[in-house]
């Protein structure tokens, strides 16, 4: 919202600000004295424009941005007329080459339902050139986004439309918990966190093999954060599902990460454990129904519980309950080739959480090895090593990018163009199965 969020149109007074509905941004117009809300950018048979609003006149004139996955960023001045009819000026849009023009214009989006999962959905973008020819299908990229409590929306990404040019289908799920499909949606996902949000993504996966937009066999995930921790349970969970994975910052270990985070609440709430980080156990400072009838002067405000500022002790049941949701558990199982990014500084997701990833993956992968050396059988219930086409698999192939001075997001121009290369890489290198 604005920082003056406030309109005037010939009917009244609005508030204008941008919402999440699904998987795109529109813009809102709230009747402040009614509060009836209109949709003033409604998704019809037009491109997926998602918005944002930047600045009002606190007048009748208001500047927005607008972009799609395949379309990038442009500005627009939108205004009110004296009838009170909104009008639109595009202000400015980027300049691209005929080149970089034709490539995008080559891109296809959408907006998939996943009716198995409903109400979940994926944005899909595809290549015309690379889905047009006859033999196999494009590599599938599937990305789910962090959070977990986000949404992927419509909007322009640099690095998924520059994946999308490589000739991959992207496959870009909003599953359960993500923002935009009301609260129930949300709050279904917490104590679930690594069975109903992997379980979407896979559902999602198999939703386009059924349409016929992708296909078995072909297939790789990346995701960072809560999107890595996905990531990470789907190699362990689903270990013949994808050929490669790459994870950025991910949460390996939910009962290990408890103690090393700037935000140890987040683990409580998110897998479902009471804590004294609960916000229900405040007692609310809002005057009662009653307090509105009592006589001025004699209404008293109740004084709240502050919560507690100490975190929870990590019981042996709790961290049973964290471990056995964490992709930790599932580590004997993954065979599909990793590669992780880090960021050294990372408050969020402390880098120990990647790194015991890694060494967890080698050292399961000499221990076979070994195994197989002195020809003892593999009774320890791992994977068998064997993609889902059947294939053998070098099993322990997991390479690790660490990157000194950065945090959670590893941004900056120099880490997010290595990252991006090294996806490229990995996932041109382990996409036909290794």
């Amino acid at each position: 919202m604005p920082s003056s969020p406030f309109l005037h149109r010939a009917d009244g007074v609005y508030i204008v600000l941008q919402s999440i509905w699904r998987s795109r941004t529109t813009v809102l117009f709230i009747d402040t004295l009614s509060g009836v809300i209109t949709d003033a950018t409604k998704l019809g048979d037009g491109p997926l424009y998602s918005w944002t609003v930047h600045a009002t006149d606190n007048k009748n004139r208001f500047i927005c941005s607008r972009s799609t996955p395949t379309t990038p960023w442009e500005v627009l001045l939108g205004s009110f007329d004296q009838d009170g009819t909104l009008e639109w000026k595009v202000l400015d849009k980027l300049m691209l080459s005929s080149l970089a023009e034709e490539a995008l214009n080559d891109l296809i989006p959408s907006i998939i339902p996943i009716t198995a999962r409903s109400p979940t959905e994926t944005l899909v973008i595809q290549s015309k050139t690379s889905t047009s020819g006859s033999g196999p299908k494009p590599v599938c990229v599937t990305i789910p986004h962090g959070g977990p409590h986000t949404t992927s929306t419509t909007a322009f990404v640099p690095g998924y439309a520059a994946l999308a040019l490589e000739g991959y289908t992207l496959n870009i799920p909003n599953y359960t918990g993500s923002m935009g499909f009301g609260q129930t949606h949300i709050r279904n996902l917490l104590g679930h966190c690594g069975s109903i949000d992997v379980e979407d993504v896979v559902t999602s996966v198999e939703e386009l093999v059924r349409r016929g937009i992708s296909e078995k066999g072909r297939q790789v995930v990346t995701g960072g954060s809560h999107g890595g921790f996905i990531a990470a349970h789907l190699i362990g969970q689903h270990p013949a599902l994808f050929d490669a994975a790459i994870l950025r910052n991910p949460v390996i270990s939910a009962g290990e990460m408890a103690i090393g985070t700037d935000i140890p609440d987040w683990v409580y709430a998110e897998f479902g454990i009471p804590s004294t980080f609960d916000s229900d156990s405040l007692v609310s400072s809002a005057p009662t129904p009653d307090s509105f009838t009592s006589a001025p002067g004699s209404q008293t405000t109740p004084t709240p519980t502050p919560l507690s500022t100490t975190s929870p002790i990590m019981t042996p049941t709790t961290y049973h309950t964290l471990y056995a949701a964490s992709p930790i558990a599932h580590v004997h199982n993954v065979t599909t080739p990793v590669l992780i990014f880090i960021g050294e500084d990372d408050l969020r997701v402390c880098p120990g959480q990647g790194i015991g990833f890694y060494h967890a993956i080698k050292g399961r992968a000499a221990c076979r090895e070994s195994a197989r050396a002195s020809g003892a059988k593999n009774e320890t219930g791992e994977g068998d090593g064997k993609d889902r086409n059947g294939r053998e698999r070098q099993q322990g192939i997991v390479e690790m990018l660490s990157f000194p001075g950065k945090t959670h997001s590893t941004d900056g121009v120099e880490a997010a163009r290595v990252c991006w290369e090294a996806t490229r890489d990995w996932f041109k290198a382990f996409a036909e199965g290794g």
